[in-house]
C-alpha cells in the first residue's frame, strides 16, 4: 500500500509565486505581495473577483485595485 500525506490547501513555498501584485484600496493604501489570495482573506475580499480585475472584466472590487508589477 501506498500512503501519501495530504497537500496543503495554499502552497506555502515562496519560489512558487510567479507573480507580485500590487493591490490599492480605496482609501489609498498600497499593499505589495507575492500571494493575492492570503491578502484578499486578510482584508475580507474575494480573490476571484481580484482575478477577474487582472483580466479585464472588471474594473474594481469594493473599491480596491489590482495590478501585476513583476513575473519572475
Amino acid at each position: 500500500k501506498y500512503y501519501y500525506t495530504r497537500k496543503e490547501k495554499f502552497n506555502t513555498n515562496d519560489n512558487y509565486k510567479r507573480y507580485e501584485y500590487e493591490l490599492k484600496s480605496p482609501d489609498g493604501l498600497v499593499i505589495i505581495t507575492k500571494s493575492m489570495r492570503k491578502t484578499c482573506e486578510e482584508y475580507g475580499l474575494d480573490h476571484r473577483t481580484m482575478n477577474k480585475i487582472l483580466k479585464g472584466q472588471r474594473n474594481a472590487h469594493k473599491g480596491w485595485v489590482v495590478k501585476v508589477i513583476n513575473i519572475f
